[in-house]
């Protein structure tokens, strides 16, 4: 099972088949609900409930059953179409996926920034929800619907587009998050019985007002409203305030609907005018709503967190293992915990009262304390550091330290530290003896396990380094390259375990000619090594690879398939002067190109990058074809 299903399996909410059906009969429900006010107020949509019921269930359900709940949603809306207007065609359909398009671009975008578990409380979350449903997505599926719009029916392109954009923006804001706690169940929360008694009166009251409100025509009367509208966003937190939300805007278009309240009084302006003035107060109210319940919901955590977080700390001052220690700003102890005698033999009345600078912490540790705290007064988050506690038998052991900034409880002000102080000597010696193992394991993995010298990987690395260091210093770098001849003729032979040996003789002969620390010998791949000369011109790399072949060919190593009997190398040098802009692949190149006409020239020679005739071996005079 994926991470995804696992998250959205985890909260509360119906199967997909009851969550595709319930999806279905709400947007048809607020479908039917939305185009018979419009066949109203002459087919003026105030505002479209339906793309907000199903964003909310495509949000409240997995992935894999978002094309049930969009072809549902999308048959529900054909269906209430047909149900108030009695007309169906290719332009009701085109109409159907615009919505359907408006909800699945909001649906993806916020479960792509906000993940799997869509939730709306918290600021953050909040905002994001605002800008991507409310106000991206309508814009999105109204540019296409007011095409539409405009070449089907010849409605103006603004007008249509600011019509859509309210509607579905509004029915979305108010719609979302109730028809979202409803598949989550966290409706229930308003009617608990610890909750109920002062939910449900708040709601009927401000279902009340509003009604006292849209059936006078003054509009003076709307701004009561808001007060009773931010007592149930504070009294009842998010699921409550949207509620309300949807409680007045329901009963304001039904009245508005029917001719009743003060948008249908209004005098001298047109049905448009009151349409737009209608969705403008809903909007207000939905506003309203939604920052002060996001605010509330804040103070709601950090009262939650704080509470957690003195419960806490009182938790582990009595019981833990562990040493808690609270200071004043100047780092002078106030309370020490017991567990303090088992850790460093002191008992609390020996602490309290002095500072880290005058106490136990190790001298060579107290400017790093005293910078972590500093840091953590400074930004206010915690810090964790490790130094070294003196025990009160003189010896020193390491503990690990979690700073905390400490904070007065009403006026959040800073007042000291929170300190949490554990042993960890054993795991700062095992910690030590795991690097110890990593330098080494490190070691392994640059060495060429058959030869014993480096092997391609480090030899890229060195190479690197080298390259860029000599472009710094204007020095140049030398590289050898060296192949064993006919070896694979001395596998055949003599067989490949024995080929072994002669590869790891090759590359200690090599070494013994290599007397600098900062030359690197390297088993190029296969028979082929590689020497790295750091600050060395190409004569010097010549010289050093002509003792190098020498000193193998004195060896007098038996090879019957060698045409001098014994075994021997070619060898290809090269020194460049990096430029800024190039890397060490020239290098190779060169080097690897006067490998070549030394092996097709007769082997057992060096040849530099540079040179343009046939080189000789050793100072011989004659020549050898290569074979």
């Amino acid at each position: 099972m994926s991470a995804e299903t696992k998250s959205i399996d985890s909260q509360r909410g119906p199967s997909s088949l009851r969550l595709s059906l319930l999806a279905f009969v709400l947007t048809f429900a607020t479908g039917l609900l939305s185009l018979t006010f419009s066949r109203h107020l002459s087919h003026l949509n105030p505002i479209w409930w339906s793309n907000g019921v199903l964003l909310a269930a495509v949000l409240a359900a997995r992935k894999r059953t978002w094309p049930m709940l969009l072809a549902a949603g999308g048959v529900a809306i054909l269906l209430a179409h047909v149900a108030v207007v009695h007309t169906f065609g290719l332009a009701v359909v085109l109409i159907d996926l615009c919505n359907l398009l408006e909800v699945l671009v909001a649906a993806w975008v916020l479960r792509v920034w906000m993940g799997d578990s869509f939730d709306l409380r918290g600021a953050e979350k909040l905002w994001r929800f605002v800008l991507t449903a409310v106000l991206i997505a309508p814009c999105i599926s109204g540019i296409f619907a007011t095409l539409l719009h405009h070449y089907l029916q010849g409605v103006p392109f603004l007008q249509a587009m600011m019509q859509w954009y309210f509607a579905d923006a509004l029915g979305i804001a108010t719609a979302t998050p109730v028809a979202f706690a409803l598949y989550r169940g966290r409706v229930q929360d308003i009617w608990r019985k610890d909750k109920s008694r002062q939910n449900i009166p708040l709601l009927l009251l401000l279902s009340l007002a509003t009604l006292v409100c849209f059936l006078q025509p003054s509009v003076a009367f709307l701004f009561l409203l808001f007060p009773a509208l931010l007592v149930v966003a504070v009294q009842t937190g998010w699921t409550g305030s949207g509620t309300g939300v949807l409680l007045i805007a329901l009963i304001a278009v039904i009245l508005t609907g029917l001719g009743y309240g003060p948008m249908a009084s209004l005098g001298g302006v047109s049905l448009r005018t009151k349409t737009v003035d209608l969705q403008l107060f809903l909007a207000s109210c939905s506003i309203c709503a939604t920052i002060v319940s996001a605010i509330f919901e804040e103070r709601r955590k950090l009262l939650k967190l704080a509470i957690e977080n003195e419960r806490r700390f009182r938790s582990l001052a009595e019981n833990s293992p562990d040493v808690m220690v609270l200071t004043d700003l100047e780092g002078r102890r106030i309370y020490v915990s017991s567990a303090a005698r088992t850790l460093l033999g002191w008992s609390p009345k020996d602490l309290l009262g002095k500072t880290y600078q005058s106490g136990i912490v190790h001298p060579d540790d107290v400017p790093a304390l005293e910078e972590a705290l500093n840091d953590v007064r400074r930004t206010g988050e915690g810090r964790t550091l490790t130094y070294r506690c003196q025990h009160k038998d003189g010896s020193y052991l390491w503990v690990e330290a979690s700073l905390m900034l400490h904070r007065d409880m009403q006026s959040h002000e800073p007042v000291g530290f929170v300190n949490v102080v554990r042993d960890i000597t054993s795991r700062k010696a095992a910690e030590e003896r795991m690097q110890r193992a990593y330098v080494e394991l490190q070691a392994l993995a640059e060495i060429d396990a058959l030869t014993g010298v480096a092997n391609r990987r480090h030899f890229d690395k060195v190479l690197e380094a080298e390259w860029k260091r000599a472009i710094r210093t204007g020095a140049p770098t030398a590289l050898l390259l060296i192949d064993v001849d006919w070896f694979k003729n001395y596998n055949d032979i003599y067989g490949h375990l024995e080929g072994d040996v002669c590869l790891r003789s090759i590359a200690t002969w090599i070494s013994v000619c290599i007397h600098r620390s900062t030359d690197l010998v390297a088993r190029f791949g296969g028979e082929e090594f590689a020497v790295i000369l750091p600050d060395t011109d190409e004569t010097g790399a010549a010289a050093l690879g002509e003792r190098i072949r020498e000193e193998i060919e004195a060896r007098k190593v038996m090879h019957r398939g060698n045409e001098f009997g014994h075994i021997t190398i070619s060898a290809g040098c090269a020194s460049l002067m990096p430029m800024r802009g190039t890397s060490g692949t020239m290098l190779i190149d060169a080097a690897d190109k006067a490998l070549y006409r030394a092996k097709s020239s007769g082997r057992n020679r060096v040849v530099r990058a540079t040179e343009e005739q046939e080189p000789r071996i050793g100072g011989a005079e004659d020549m050898i074809t290569s074979t």
